[in-house]
């Protein structure tokens, strides 16, 4: 946050009244007394109020959220307050660009007055020393050295400092300042940002924001953050995020005998096999426990041609399907393995045009849990 205006026009407004009462006549010692009582409390004031603003600027964005919100389900007075004031993020660095400024510019006119109208230094005797005074106080004892201690402690700083922020942004509204620089940021904004840019930012990346916090203090594991997370990013997947392309699926043919049906569970493991027409086009799904039920009555019958047992109606799942939906409806069918497709409707049962992939529960879980070892 710039300090410059506030230190600019501090110094000009000193200079002019130093200008404007410059006389022959020796000041009276009463009044150079006053006023020096007057400029001294002046930049007192001023250093401690850009002490203030510059310690509560820091603290406002390294404060937990999280801990906020704990203490205002707890009826905590001081975090309904603070929550109040820096809900609006812009209006509260409006409010603490104002105060930063207004301090700059009574410390700056404090000292630039006692250099020429008590001292009654020349102008470029008092630029020199307020370049080897003002600065270095004004940059480390009243930016740097607050702002490193609202970062330390800003979780205690910021409640015990709500009263003096909302008391000074009614203060800075009622004079009309804080309207003018909120409504001439806003208008900036306007003109010059995105409509995108200028959106807030989504529940969900608050969301992220706080869980992630609750890592940093503690309070979640990092496993439970990201399961979080991962919870939140699933939102945005579909079934083609997921699906085993249909070039890698192994089928079993509408009229397999059980000696085929053989080989294909000597060959693989799988639970479930999608079962397809002459055409491609899959009519069903076939479980390893109808096909090892086929190949025992066959070697009971010693009948070569005991026909494939009838697959049970395939799912199919539209390729475009959130993963949430399409877990929805493999849960409501029954059933652990689906048949991906470009359908219009979402989901549908029975017959379809040549598939492009496949899907199971394991494969729509896993985004969520990491990986499930096949069993």
């Amino acid at each position: 946050m710039s300090h410059a205006p506030g230190i600019i026009f501090g110094m000009l407004a000193a200079w002019a009244l130093a200008a404007a009462g410059t006389t022959a006549i020796e000041p009276d010692p009463a009044p150079v007394s006053i006023l020096l009582v007057l400029y001294v409390s002046l930049t007192v004031v001023g250093l401690l109020g850009s002490m203030a603003f510059s310690g509560l600027e820091t603290a406002t964005y390294a404060m937990s959220r999280l801990r906020l919100l704990v203490r205002m389900s707890r009826g905590d007075a001081a975090a309904a307050r603070l929550h109040h004031e820096i809900i609006n993020r812009r209006r509260l660095l409006s409010t603490l660009l104002i105060g930063n400024n207004i301090a700059n510019f009574m410390l700056s006119f404090g000292i630039t007055s006692i250099l020429t109208q008590v001292i009654g230094l020349g102008d470029w005797s008092s630029v020199v020393i307020q370049a080897a005074i003002l600065t270095p106080l004004l940059f480390v004892v009243g930016e740097t050295l607050p702002k490193e201690y609202g970062r330390s402690h800003a979780n205690v700083l910021v409640y015990r400092t709500a009263g003096l922020l909302r008391g000074f942004r009614i203060f800075s509204t009622c004079i009309g300042l804080l309207p003018l620089v909120y409504w001439l940021g806003e208008g900036i904004v306007i003109l010059t940002a995105s409509r995108q840019a200028r959106k807030v930012a989504s529940a969900r990346a608050r969301m992220v924001s706080l869980f992630e916090e609750g890592v940093g203090y503690g309070i979640l594991t990092e496993q439970q953050s990201s399961l979080i997370e991962r919870a939140l990013a699933m939102r945005d997947m579909t079934v083609m995020d997921e699906l085993i392309p249909w070039a890698k699926v192994v089928t079993v043919p509408e009229q397999a005998t059980p000696q085929e049906l053989h080989r294909i569970t000597s060959r693989y493991s799988y639970t479930r096999y999608p079962v397809v027409d002459s055409t491609g086009s899959v009519i069903g799904i076939m479980t390893l426990l109808d096909m090892l039920a086929a190949e025992r009555e066959t070697s009971r019958s010693e009948t070569a041609g005991t026909p494939a047992p009838v697959p049970a109606p395939p799912l199919i799942l539209e390729v475009r399907l959130p993963i949430q939906q399409a877990l929805a409806a493999m849960r409501e069918a029954g059933v652990t393995l689906a048949i991906v497709a470009n359908t219009d409707a979402g989901t549908s049962s029975g017959t379809t045009g040549k598939p492009i992939g496949i899907v199971t529960t394991k494969d729509l879980v896993e985004p969520l849990i990491g990986d499930i070892a096949a069993g």
